[in-house]
């Protein structure tokens, strides 16, 4: 779902409207899934994938969005971004361990 609303964002063949829907399912993905990113590998490596696409909002896009009540409009890569920057390792460096 991630990867498709990915290129549905970025495909601008598809009307606003549609690249607006693929930006609320990714910020849906972001906000859904953000507890569980801890526990879950599979679930940061969605959360990487939307970070390595380095999307952008398209201005059409942005309109679309302010017009529909959002705030502000925050790509959602860079979201992912700092999402995965805020992970601190449940475990630190332990070294080598003796025997």
């Amino acid at each position: 779902m991630a990867n498709e609303a990915i290129e549905g964002l970025r495909n601008d063949k598809f009307i606003t409207v549609h690249r607006s829907t693929y930006y609320f399912v990714l910020e849906n993905i972001l906000s859904e899934f953000k507890p569980e990113i801890r526990e879950k590998e599979d679930i940061r490596r969605v959360f990487e994938r939307i970070r390595d696409a380095g999307l952008k909002i398209p201005r059409e896009v942005q309109k679309d969005l302010k017009l529909r009540s959002m705030l502000s409009v925050e790509s959602p890569s860079d979201r992912a971004k700092r999402i995965l920057e805020t992970l601190v390792p449940a475990k630190g460096p332990t070294g080598q361990s003796g025997k």
